[in-house]
């Protein structure tokens, strides 16, 4: 081969490595912009989801349909209650908000269900989300009269909108099969405590939970897959408080998500208890100070100042830990909270009753 002809091929060499050379730099070049719009746009729906959450919150008592991003919006909380929403690759934290939604809302649009929870003076919102992609089994026993009456208790709250289906008797679950739906939740209400591994075995392959709600809606218990793939159930047992805690249960992703937001309500909780408590000393003394003193109204703070102070103690208590399986303290305190809003409701009607300016 003459001289002349391997100078042409190592240069047609040289070319082709030069081109390939200048293809990857602009591939890597396009790759890096098509990502870096990729994230910007996710951080821009993730803010503006943020927006829509806060504007749903506030409007209490009804379900609105939120419009889901392409991408899917996925919720999260760790094991230390870093809770976050994202869509894409951007995360958002809860902050104070009170979120209860699945691991994930995709394709179509979500329902979005706000909830005032009172004990018993108002403390905040619960933002309950679903889509009807999710399916949801109510069941009951309809020869037990308490399961009944609880399954009417939380039936007839849950907005109608809402994928839902009623099974009246334990062992008709058994008889459902997938319909192909993105997830399956049954709630047991006021039964004796179920066998989710007793569901039909094509479920073995779905995304498929349970919770259980005991008959005096006081605990729950939460059925979690051990393994995507079989009918086998880990167990997390917890404590409501009220009607709006159970159907927190029934809409959150898991007990992780139910009891970090449950630890920031009892937190809201004790600073609102706090706020009242100050108030309540503040208008004794006011009260201690007329030209003519009031000494009924004096006289007749103390005692809700003690129902406060009791209130404010056990919920920072549970502000810090709620149990993720009802300990005995949490129970105890929990327990103290709720015998007290009977008594300060009591109380601050006697306030208003002796012309006293009451507390809330």
């Amino acid at each position: 081969m003459s001289k002349r002809a391997v100078e042409m091929q190592f240069n047609w060499i040289f070319i082709l490595i030069a081109g390939a050379v200048i293809l990857a730099f602009f591939f890597n070049v396009v790759q890096k912009q098509r990502t870096l719009s990729e994230e910007k746009l996710s951080i821009k729906l993730a803010s503006q989801m943020d927006a829509i959450f806060s504007g749903a919150i506030e409007s209490k008592g009804t379900i609105q349909p939120l419009a889901t991003p392409k991408p899917g919006i996925a919720f999260s909380c760790s094991d230390t209650c870093v809770c976050k929403y994202h869509v894409g690759k951007s995360g958002i934290e809860f902050n104070d908000k009170l979120i209860f939604a699945p691991p994930l809302i995709k394709e179509q649009d979500a329902r979005a269900w706000a909830v005032e929870w009172k004990l018993p003076f108002r403390i905040a919102n619960f933002l309950m989300l679903t889509n009807p992609a999710i399916k949801y089994y109510l069941v009951y026993d309809s020869a037990n009269p308490l399961s009944a009456q609880a399954f009417q208790r939380i039936s007839k709250g849950l907005p109608k909108e809402i994928n839902r289906e009623t099974i009246s008797s334990p062992s008709g679950a058994g008889d459902v099969s997938p319909e192909g739906y993105v997830q399956t939740r049954f709630v047991f209400i006021g039964t004796s405590e179920p066998d989710l591994s007793n569901l039909r075995m094509e479920f073995q392959s779905e995304d498929v939970s349970g919770v259980w709600i005991d008959d005096t809606l006081e605990k729950v218990v939460f059925y979690e897959k051990s393994d995507p793939d079989r009918l086998e159930f880990n167990q997390y047992p917890s404590s409501l408080a009220g009607e709006e805690t159970a159907y927190a249960t029934i809409f959150a992703a898991d007990h992780m998500m139910y009891n970090c937001m449950m630890q920031r309500a009892f937190d809201k909780l004790g600073a609102i208890a706090g706020v009242h408590e100050a108030r309540a000393r503040a208008l004794q003394e006011t009260m201690g100070a007329l030209d003519t003193p009031r000494l009924d109204c004096v006289g007749a703070y103390d005692p809700i100042i003690t129902s406060l102070a009791n209130m404010r103690q056990k919920a920072v208590l549970l502000g810090t830990s709620f149990s993720q399986e009802a300990d005995a303290q949490g129970a105890g305190a929990l327990a103290g909270i709720l015998g007290v809003q009977t008594e300060l409701n009591t109380q601050n009607t006697n306030l208003i009753k002796q012309n006293c300016p009451e507390i809330y």
